[in-house]
């Protein structure tokens, strides 16, 4: 389909890439051939309605999975992929909203004729524990600065962040992190529990050679932003204030140092690798 989320990037908008796969598994019975779950895959930021909306909703996604359960007759998951920098392309009020939802469901819907059928003939889930840097506590100055400036900011109190870093100024701190893998026949899906690029997902991609290797983040949680090294030194999409504000429930205590994302693709990688030895899965 076209463009679906617009890339957030604050330099060049909006000429960022953007993932603009929209994967869709169905699952059926194998005796009379009814759907049970459907299961959708999708990049693009579910913040249409914006932090000045009063309406309480699933935004886009909660939509678009009431519209295409209504059609299909089953339960229908939407599931994010890398959407640290995309936002949807339509944003700001209930008619962007729909617009979103009725792009993401008409497009399942017009594309279901094309859905193959397989037997379940490989599945497998493999994770590891992987120990995620943070960058170096700044000087007690520089602390203060970012202190002050997620309060300015975000209108909240930054005291609690900020005795708990300046107790470690120097140090580097680090926080378990879960990579996730899922296989399913040919198709897969790996994830995090931060928000992601979605330059790492089309690395991902790429790494596989296959369009059906999806890549997403909140998988079982959320810690925080994942920049791409090379949009980790502008500090953008909340990705320095985030830690400050959400630390202290978070854990994220700072940013993650820049070469983490693509240590998360190595990780993935592996898991790949060791899918393939039988004795290696959990």
């Amino acid at each position: 389909m076209s463009r679906f989320g617009i890339h957030r990037e604050e330099i060049n908008p909006p000429l960022g890439v953007t993932d603009d796969r929209i994967g869709t598994l169905l699952v059926r019975r194998v005796d009379d051939e009814c759907l049970v779950g459907a299961f959708v895959f999708c990049t693009a930021h579910p913040n249409v309605l914006k932090s000045d909306s009063v309406v309480l909703s699933g935004d886009y996604p909660g939509v678009a999975r009431t519209l295409l359960e209504q059609a299909l007759g089953c339960p229908v998951v939407i599931v994010q992929g890398a959407t640290g920098n995309v936002n949807a392309k339509y944003r700001g009020d209930l008619a962007s909203l729909q617009k979103m939802a009725f792009a993401l469901s008409g497009h399942v819907l017009t594309t279901i004729a094309d859905v193959s059928f397989q037997p379940l003939t490989h599945h497998r889930i493999q994770s590891v524990i992987y120990p995620m840097r943070l960058t170096k506590v700044p000087a007690t100055d520089v602390l203060q600065d970012m202190a002050t400036y997620a309060e300015q900011t975000w209108g909240v109190s930054a005291a609690r962040w900020l005795a708990y870093v300046q107790e470690r100024s120097g140090t580097t701190l680090t926080i378990p992190v879960e990579v996730q893998l899922f296989e399913l026949n040919e198709g897969s899906f790996s994830g995090i529990p931060m928000e992601p690029f979605c330059e790492t997902a089309l690395q991902i991609k790429r790494m596989r050679q296959t369009e059906l290797a999806f890549f997403g983040g909140y998988t079982n949680g959320y810690i925080g932003y994942l920049p791409t090294a090379e949009e980790h030194p502008y500090g953008g999409y909340e990705v320095a204030i985030n830690p400050v504000v959400y630390g202290p429930v978070t854990g994220l205590w700072m940013p993650p140092v820049p070469e983490t994302a693509n240590d998360i693709v190595s990780h993935i990688r592996q898991l790949y690798e060791m899918n393939n030895n039988p004795a290696s899965l959990v």
